[in-house]
């Protein structure tokens, strides 16, 4: 089933320059590399506490994620998005509050929902909302105070408090999801993170 998708009519539209074939090669080298990496480093720490392993793998892992987030800057792959779920008995009112912000310039350059499958279930539906740059913190922040404002992410509380998570395109056309061969985070952002009040010093 395909996605049914808004604009916002007033942001500007996908840059031209995006150039999504490169980043692409990119990422393949730098997974590739990281992989021979992390096999090496098994073999030769073979029979070693996991702890140790996991250890030496952590700045190698973090420096792979950098790379990946600096090949996406420069080639102009910098789109991301919040993701909600709502159940299929919320998703219509979650979708017609999110299509009606995103058009009236309340959150970000789009917005798509997952439509019914028909298959009857209760499997939560997927909500994206879009923002330009994954790495303008200022803007997604933005995007995410207005989803609070809305009611469709609870600041804080019982409940559902697991929030919600922003991810970038890349990692999404990547395939990178939270169970990847790379150990990498497939979100960039949580709620819950950004949401937190600075500590008092």
């Amino acid at each position: 089933y395909p996605w049914i998708y808004i604009a916002n009519p007033h942001a500007r539209s996908r840059p031209t320059d995006r150039n999504q074939a490169g980043f692409m090669k990119v990422a393949e080298e730098l997974l590739q590399a990281f992989t021979a990496k992390k096999n090496d480093i098994e073999t030769s720490m073979a029979g070693k506490a996991k702890g140790s392993v996991t250890r030496k793998l952590t700045p190698l892992r973090k420096a792979l994620e950098n790379d990946l987030f600096g090949a996406a800057k420069k080639k102009h792959c910098t789109s991301g998005k919040w993701m909600l779920f709502p159940y299929p008995e919320d998703v219509n009112r979650q979708w017609a509050i999110v299509s009606e912000a995103t058009v009236n310039r309340e959150l970000g350059t789009a917005a798509k929902v997952a439509p019914d499958d028909n298959k009857g279930d209760r499997v939560p539906r997927l909500i994206c909302v879009y923002t330009k740059d994954f790495s303008d913190l200022d803007d997604v922040k933005r995007v995410l105070g207005r989803l609070v404002e809305l009611g469709l992410v609870k600041k804080k509380g019982a409940g559902d408090e697991r929030g919600i998570y922003y991810k970038a395109d890349v990692f999404t056309e990547l395939g990178i999801n939270s169970e990847n061969e790379w150990g990498l985070k497939a979100s960039l952002y949580a709620s819950r993170d950004l949401l937190q009040a600075p500590k008092k010093k």
